[in-house]
């Protein structure tokens, strides 16, 4: 009879790949209940208030749904880092509403904020503030907007990213060049607000993402552009997926004219993929 040892989570991520280097907390918003898993196992979960389970991802499309991060100072800092999320939209770009994708404003964007936002004038705005304004905006939508795809934000407070600025968008893989900046070229080191909300800010809840994020990844460096565009192509290869295995009732492997069937072994277990 063929025997595994179950599965703590749906999938294991493999911290020797080169994907995971610099790692600090891995999601892929597959649980469809409870906390969502920090796959790194630094047990840097995220605890979900109102939000719901869509078919590959955890769904922000109303007031007081979000996700929020509290051991934020342990996985985001003002230092350098990279954050990468696949989002897919559910309303337009230019729909006049705020859509914060992640953010940790204190009630405003003042000191200490650190903030992804589609804001009600439909500019996206990565936001850093250290008590002067740091951010990067894009005045269009991204090509995939309400199809998903993946995004990634990037800074580094001593070191130039991409086009001269110490911060950065990445749309599936490629540098995108800021329309407006401002004092993108350097800022004080400052400890960022928590909790970290996901998928709205969790100060003021009415600003939900209206989406769906379906994978997220938070690192402790600035990965080179190579390194993004390969995440983008093959997203899950640092990860070990459930397996199919092949069963008859006596337990033994199939053969002519024998009942078989397919099965997830692990509590949880199903396959994970973006399929938005």
């Amino acid at each position: 009879m063929l025997l595994a040892k179950p599965l703590e989570t749906p999938a294991y991520l493999n911290m020797l790949h080169p994907h995971a280097d610099g790692l600090v907390a891995s999601y892929l918003f597959n649980e469809r209940g409870g906390k969502v898993f920090d796959y790194t196992r630094n047990q840097n979960y995220l605890s979900i208030t109102n939000a719901t389970w869509a078919a590959n991802g955890l769904q922000f499309d109303a007031s007081g749904e979000y996700a929020s991060l509290d051991n934020t100072n342990q996985v985001v800092n003002s230092q350098s880092g990279t954050i990468t999320i696949y989002f897919k939209s559910l309303s337009a770009f230019n729909d006049n509403g705020a859509r914060t994708l992640f953010g940790s404003y204190s009630g405003a964007v003042g000191v200490g904020a650190f903030v992804l936002v589609k804001t009600a004038a439909n500019a996206l705005m990565f936001i850093m503030h250290d008590g002067t304004f740091h951010y990067i905006r894009m005045n269009s939508a991204p090509v995939k907007w309400q199809t998903g795809f993946y995004l990634t934000i990037q800074w580094d407070r001593q070191n130039a990213i991409y086009g001269g600025y110490n911060m950065a968008f990445n749309y599936d893989g490629k540098y995108i060049t800021p329309d407006t900046t401002l004092n993108a070229t350097n800022w004080n080191n400052y400890t960022i607000n928590t909790p970290l909300g996901v998928g709205n800010d969790i100060t003021a809840t009415t600003n939900h993402c209206n989406g769906i994020i379906s994978e997220g990844n938070f690192y402790n460096k600035v990965l080179p552009e190579s390194t993004l565009k390969s995440l983008n192509d093959n997203p899950y290869s640092m990860y070990y997926q459930p397996s199919n295995v092949f069963l008859n009732l006596m337990g033994a492997y199939p053969g002519a004219g024998k009942k078989q069937d397919s099965i997830y072994y692990g509590a949880n277990a199903f396959p994970i993929g973006r399929g938005l």
